[in-house]
């Protein structure tokens, strides 16, 4: 996290909802769209808002969905997991380092949040994923996220996505749960019906609101405490993690602040550079 939040902001509004900014800049043209159901104006989704326009203002052509598909973003761009940055500063940072390769660059115009500095704290007014649910599952998701790319169950299937993890063979832990078929949310989740060993992690809401940012200890803990480690990690774990540089490091049993010493270079690169933004 490049800047840890101390508060929340109330009147911090998004770009989206800044209308009146970039509604003008949009007559006539033929629109591809961007956006999943947290993109809202008000309590309207954006795309409703444009076409409510009528087609005369503008022609919506095409609708990205972002989180899964064809064009999966995930390990796209060498940044941090946590890296603090809104979307618009996202987009001039791959601008400026050239991220599209090729000599390419969009040609791009950012709405500002209103409000907003990187010491803002926002409540997402709308769930941005069926499995993240509250604000604890989003702030607890860049960490338990990883054990996506382990057999480790990360809750998927039960009331708390991303809130508890665990494996029936997992030999440590206060905590059990079956993941169950939700519809709508996950209906065929890893290790369904099989009752789980593992920890909850709900107590934490306070914590993480307060203190942000990439916890290893957990991950570090399942797989010390996992009987098959030879089987713990999938493939999918290298691109969640950017390389294969993590899983190496808990396999060879380096500790979680040897781990985040190992980072102090390229963050504090990447901090240089996304401060320009």
């Amino acid at each position: 996290m490049l800047h840890q939040a101390h508060s929340i902001q109330d009147d911090v509004r998004p770009g989206a909802e800044r209308s009146g900014m970039y509604f003008p800049r949009l007559k006539g043209k033929k629109l591809g769209i961007v956006a999943n159901q947290t993109s809202l104006i008000g309590k309207t989704h954006l795309v409703d808002s444009l076409a409510a326009l009528g087609r005369q203002m503008v022609s919506i052509r095409k609708l990205f969905g972002p989180e899964h598909g064809f064009s999966s973003f995930v390990g796209l761009h060498e940044v941090p997991v946590v890296y603090g940055m809104t979307i618009g500063e996202y987009a001039r940072m791959i601008n400026r380092e050239g991220w599209l390769g090729r000599g390419l660059a969009c040609y791009l115009t950012v709405i500002p949040c209103e409000h907003y500095s990187h010491r803002s704290r926002y409540i997402l007014p709308v769930p941005p994923s069926p499995n993240l649910p509250t604000m604890n599952s989003i702030f607890l998701y860049p960490c338990v996220c990883f054990f996506e790319g382990t057999v480790i169950s990360e809750g998927r299937g039960t009331n708390s996505p991303f809130e508890v993890f665990g494996h029936p063979e997992l030999q440590a832990g206060d905590y059990s749960f079956t993941p169950e078929s939700i519809p709508g949310a996950d209906s065929h989740p890893k290790l369904i019906g099989k009752l789980c060993r593992g920890k909850d992690l709900r107590y934490l809401s306070k914590i993480v609101d307060r203190q942000p940012g990439l916890n290893l200890s957990w991950l570090i803990y399942a797989y010390n405490n996992f009987p098959d480690k030879d089987n713990f990690f999938t493939p999918f774990f290298d691109k969640l993690a950017g390389t294969a540089r993590l899983r190496h490091q808990i396999i060879e049993g380096l500790s979680e602040e040897e781990i985040r010493t190992s980072w102090a270079d390229d963050l504090a690169s990447f901090k240089k550079s996304a401060a320009n933004t």
